[in-house]
């Protein structure tokens, strides 16, 4: 990283602390060495915070940080495209488990992951939800431009569209065309409603049994009664109701395995009619081997795509996989992780748990 720009990013960040920046600023450095630290004390003694650990408390209790000059900095510093060009972002929630934390304010009960099946447990702590920018190939590290705390009485399909509204809303002043993905409890009809004033398309995983609904057919001469508000039922787990797709296409991948995807166009949901999607679904069949289209091979994929409408919905059938990835960009969300130099230098200093000598020139930095 040219260390220029390293500068100048620190710089605005500074820009960005309204009340106490001095020991915010050194907070981070200290957060951003010191990941083995497990209390104040400790943070204290790290060689990149240069004040008194009395400071650590003046930080988080007077501190205070303009949000949205700091994710201005964040856009201003990520690695966008050429003007004109379509921008991935990546929108998710993560669990940030606080089990002894009793003085946190608004603590909920989120779930653990990676549990035996059927066993169901849950922890004190807090959900966060982040935006990220994608990167261009898959496995490299995401870019945070916004991350906020989702209060006990939100939900985070709020919280996430009004930072994607705030979000979007820069990208396109620097000319850029934002393609949102989400997994598939963003494709609700509350976040489908605030995304409609957003100007970027959207590309959602669906549930399995979600329900969408045709356009109304028109009222019939000498029809009795109201006029109908839907059409008819396009149900992502029964294939009969699916019909001739709008689109179809079929070829081959880089491995030679057969492809087709099918789009079924002008669908709505029941609760959201004036938003109008597209349901896409893609299949991957063996190599020289026919699909058939009664049954989908288990390698089969729900993946979405940017089409003439605003919305793009994808979904997989009972016998495909459940863990497959939206598409090859999506890269994590929510891992939110960025190696950042923390000093021109190369150099350590040992504090009182360190086992030894490490390199503290390239660190992990969690936002």
């Amino acid at each position: 990283m040219n260390l220029n720009t390293l500068n100048e990013f620190r710089q605005g960040m500074y820009s960005c602390f309204e009340q106490a920046a001095d020991a915010l600023f050194n907070t981070i450095d200290a957060l951003s060495s010191e990941t083995s630290a497990h209390s104040f004390p400790e943070l204290s003694l790290s060689p990149f915070f240069a004040r008194k650990w009395a400071s650590l408390y003046e930080a988080f209790e007077d501190g205070k940080i303009d949000a949205e000059q700091l994710r201005q900095v964040f856009v201003q510093f990520a690695p966008l495209p050429k003007t004109g060009q379509h921008v991935f972002l990546g929108v998710d929630t993560s669990n940030l488990y606080r089990p002894e934390a009793n003085t946190s304010a608004d603590r909920t009960m989120v779930p653990l992951p990676n549990l035996p099946e059927c066993d169901h447990a849950v922890c004190p702590g807090w959900v966060i939800s982040s935006v990220v920018l994608l990167p261009e190939e898959p496995g490299q590290g995401t870019f945070v431009l916004d991350a906020q705390r989702v209060a006990s009485s939100g939900r985070a399909t709020e919280v996430a569209a009004s930072q994607l509204l705030a979000v979007v809303d820069l990208l396109v002043q620097r000319g850029l065309r934002p393609v949102i993905i989400g997994d598939r409890w963003y494709a609700c009809a509350p976040f489908l409603a605030r995304m409609s004033d957003v100007a970027a398309s959207c590309l959602l995983r669906v549930k399995r049994n979600r329900v969408f609904y045709r356009q109304a057919p028109p009222r019939q001469p000498g029809q009795r009664g109201p006029s109908r508000k839907d059409g008819a039922r396009f149900q992502c787990s029964d294939e009969s109701s699916h019909g001739e797709p709008d689109v179809c296409w079929e070829g081959t991948d880089a491995k030679g395995k057969r492809v087709e995807v099918r789009c079924w166009n002008q669908l709505h949901l029941r609760t959201a009619r004036w938003v109008e999607v597209s349901v896409i679904l893609r299949s991957v069949g063996l190599s020289g081997k026919a699909m058939n289209p009664h049954r989908w091979p288990r390698s089969a994929r729900r993946i979405g795509c940017a089409t003439r409408t605003n919305m793009a919905i994808g979904w997989t059938n009972r016998s495909c996989s459940g863990t497959s990835r939206v598409c090859a960009r999506r890269s994590r969300p929510n891992a939110g992780r960025r190696s950042w130099p923390a000093r021109t230098t190369n150099w350590c200093s040992l504090v009182p748990w360190s086992k030894g000598c490490t390199d503290l020139g390239s660190i992990v930095v969690r936002f």
